[in-house]
């Protein structure tokens, strides 16, 4: 079958192929984690790949092939098995950095530490172990290529592929044998993919297809005849051809130019990315997704404030009426479940906009329920929707500042306003359960009131994804086009009118032709994304011991702070004589101790920064926990000194002031899991389903402990309340050290956190 240039109609052939193939490959596929599941962008990884591997190193052609020469391997996610088998032989191969943009790299399996090998496989560790190597280094070492290995996104039984991505394999190949590396009939070509991936159809090779002679899967290896492979030479730069078929020169460009193949980077190298917006901008809109944090977070306590206007008003006890409260804690829970995959796809902004409308919307159900059930099931639905601001705000703080260092400071931004909302929520709710004239339902009648003008905000403030930024900032780059502003808007203007702004269209033109086929990828996926993070976030609930622990503690630590809100009456009305509202005022050292977090994280960061520079430049994620070592001991503390104070035999700053300890301890120790939970998972593409995983837990724990904390100071005094607390979360100080001094073993247990060892 002769070579035939592309056609329009070839391509698309290739792309309904690839159609066919993709959601077949995402049940299988372990997605990046630069770029999830965007299979445009990346060679993905796949369930089986060690058995591909397997496969491949028994089979006597690639024996005899280590014998003759040197192994070529791309730097694909799908070769890490493959990477490290070579690694732990003591082989040396040959590898390119991704995108070839820092070219090749010799890898002297020799020379790299047993402890580092797995490090080496994966393409950080590569770059730190491997020696750059110039193709005129590799000519004149007389390196004599007798396999190459690549993955790709599908291949058919005659070693055609159609999913390569950008076509690197085929520019590797043309390098290499222009420099006289490789022979045309003894260097095998070898693909590595999942059984999905090996299609049977019919496709004609385009010119500067490499065909593959051996197509090994997780269950076989399918040997093929291949005649024709690309030939090339160096003339002038450019890679020729001398295939009698082709009528001019192939240049690095023709590999790349498909329009179907080919896409945007979204790595930060671009310089359209987000992270390379000014610092202050940045800060801007961090904060005000904060805000909006804070505004949904109000309810989960001006709720228990107006709790037995509940009872009145429904004629119901005080453990059906905290069932309004349990149910939206609940509500976000499952919420990310489903939201955050929605924001990696279609983006950020619109998730917001559109999840804060529905949380306005159920909140009129709020506030003039028919019965009580209504009321709890309306306020699972708004915690639902109102989980946006919990699951999309540290993906956009991702968005603007990708690097863990620089992010660690929006992320005490984001731990704070978390932790404000409960603690401002219950003197919004105590303030208007004193006013007669007002009722329960005012607290969501002011969350209809705000949540609309935060409606209109949010129009306004830009996207953030870099996969939808990239694009349009280059699109309009050198065009006469509104400020990004007044873009936004116009977007929310289009979706209700219907028309197109008149500049939009040369943009809207210009992406169609850069990425159309792109897009229509993913939203044919939307729902497989939705349903691959939500079952892989319930299989790592049940299956990840770090997940288990971590989840279970944080249930317990979040938990602790509705049942501290519990029982701020019995201790400071009840105990102390102060006023309602002033009882509800002492909550507000929760404030002051996420204050106190965001002037203590840089003191964190410093900490994890010398420790990876101790560490050879290698980043632990257990130097995550450096300071919550000290500030853990202020759960038993704190609880432990809240409880013996609480009967009122000592002035009341007193509990406050332990309160003010656990309110530092809490929010440290969250923000320090959290990013634990990120570098453990996110070499395995699964930090989100990791998240999920952790939160669902988390939340459903603390929904729990809502309800136990009425039968406990209903059955209990607040010493003994608090004081049997503070002897539990003993055992939280005890993970925090397990997690430090045994986290390397616990990693090396897991099937998917063991990447990031």
């Amino acid at each position: 079958m002769p070579p035939q240039t592309p056609t329009t109609e070839h391509k698309q052939h290739k792309f309904d192929i690839r159609l066919q193939v993709w959601p077949k490959l995402r049940e299988v596929a372990l997605p990046d984690s630069r770029f999830d599941y965007d299979f445009s962008e990346f060679i993905a990884d796949f369930i089986g790949s060690d058995k591909a591997t397997n496969l491949l190193t028994e089979h006597s052609t690639f024996k005899d092939c280590i014998k003759k020469g040197i192994i070529f391997i791309t730097p694909d996610n799908c070769l890490f098995d493959l990477r490290f088998y070579m690694l732990n032989h003591n082989l040396p191969f040959l590898i390119t950095t991704y995108g070839i943009k820092r070219g090749f790299f010799y890898m002297d399996s020799e020379n790299v530490p047993n402890d580092q090998k797995m490090f080496a496989a994966t393409l950080d560790g590569m770059e730190k172990w491997a020696k750059p190597i110039t193709l005129e280094q590799i000519k004149n070492k007389k390196l004599m290529i007798s396999m190459m290995i690549t993955g790709t996104g599908c291949i058919n039984t005659k070693g055609i592929r159609v999913g390569k991505g950008h076509g690197y394999f085929d520019m590797e190949w043309g390098m290499l044998h222009s420099i006289g590396c490789l022979d045309l009939v003894s260097t095998k070509s070898v693909a590595i993919v999942h059984d999905c991936q090996l299609v049977e159809l019919e496709v004609r090779p385009e010119k500067f297809d490499t065909l593959c002679d051996l197509v090994v899967t997780n269950s076989k290896i399918l040997e093929i005849d291949v005649e024709n492979k690309p030939h090339y030479e160096e003339k002038n730069d450019v890679i020729v051809p001398e295939t009698n078929d082709l009528a001019k020169p192939l240049t690095l460009q023709d590999i790349t130019s498909n329009p179907v193949e080919a896409n945007i980077p979204f790595t930060i190298d671009n310089p359209y990315h987000p992270y390379h917006w000014k610092t202050s901008h940045k800060y801007l809109i961090v904060i005000a997704y904060c805000v909006l944090q804070i505004y949904v977070t109000l309810t989960s306590t001006s709720y228990v404030a107006v709790e037995f206007l509940v009872e009145e008003r429904f004629g119901v006890n005080a453990q059906v009426a905290t069932l309004g409260q349990s149910m939206f804690i609940l509500g976000t829970a499952v919420g990310p479940a489903f939201l955050g995959p929605l924001s990696d796809i279609g983006g950020r902004k619109w998730i917001y906009v559109f999840s804060i409308v529905f949380y306005v919307a159920f909140n009129f159900g709020c506030a003039w329920p028919l019965n009580m059930p209504m009321l709890a099931i309306f306020m699972f639905i708004i915690g639902v929707c109102g989980s946006t601001a919990l699951s999309n705000v540290a993906g956009t703080i991702g968005d603007l500042f990708c690097s863990s260092d620089e992010a660690s400071q929006p992320m005490a931004l984001f731990v704070f306003s978390a932790n404000c909302g409960p603690s401002v929520g219950g003197v919004v709710g105590e303030a208007i359960s004193e006013n007669l004239s007002l009722g329960y339902k005012w607290i969501f009648i002011i969350n209809i009131i705000i949540g609309a003008f935060f409606i209109f905000f949010l129009c306004f403030i830009p996207e953030t994804l870099p996969r939808i930024v990239i694009p349009e900032r280059m699109a309009c780059e050198g065009k006469d086009v509104p400020h990004v502003i007044w873009r936004e808007f116009s977007y929310l203007t289009q979706m209700i009118t219907g028309k197109d702004p008149s500049w939009k269209k040369e943009y809207d033109n210009k992406l169609t032709e850069e990425g159309d086929e792109a897009v229509a990828i993913e939203n044919v996926n939307v729902f497989n994304e939705i349903r691959f993070v939500a079952v892989t976030a319930l299989k790592m609930m049940v299956t990840e011991p770090i997940i288990i622990f971590l989840g279970l503690y944080n249930g317990f630590a979040y938990g602790v702070l509705f049942l501290y809100n519990d029982g701020i009456f019995d201790v400071f009305a009840v105990n102390n004589g102060l006023s309602y509202m002033s009882a509800e005022c002492t909550y507000l050292n929760f404030v002051v101790g996420v204050a106190i977090v965001l002037l203590l994280q840089p003191v964190q960061t410093w900490l994890f920064k010398r420790d990876r520079m101790n560490n050879g430049g290698v980043a632990r994620p257990e130097a995550r926990f450096l300071m919550s070592l000290v500030t853990v001991w202020g759960f038993p503390l704190g609880l432990l000194w809240l409880g013996f104070t609480s009967n009122g035999s000592v002035n009341y700053w007193s509990p406050i002031i332990a309160g003010l300890v656990l309110a530092i301890a809490d929010p440290l120790l969250w923000l320090a899991m959290l990013s634990y939970i990120i570098d453990s998972y996110s070499a395995a593409g699964l930090s989100n389903s990791a998240i999920a995983a952790f939160c669902i837990p988390s939340f459903a724990i603390a929904a729990a402990l809502s309800h136990a904390g009425v039968a406990m100071f209903e059955n209990m005094s607040t010493t003994w309340a608090f004081a049997t607390l503070g002897f539990i979360s003993i055992g939280i100080v005890v993970l925090v050290y397990v997690f430090y001094f045994f986290g390397p073993k616990l990693r090396g247990a897991s099937k998917l956190a063991k990447f990031s060892l």
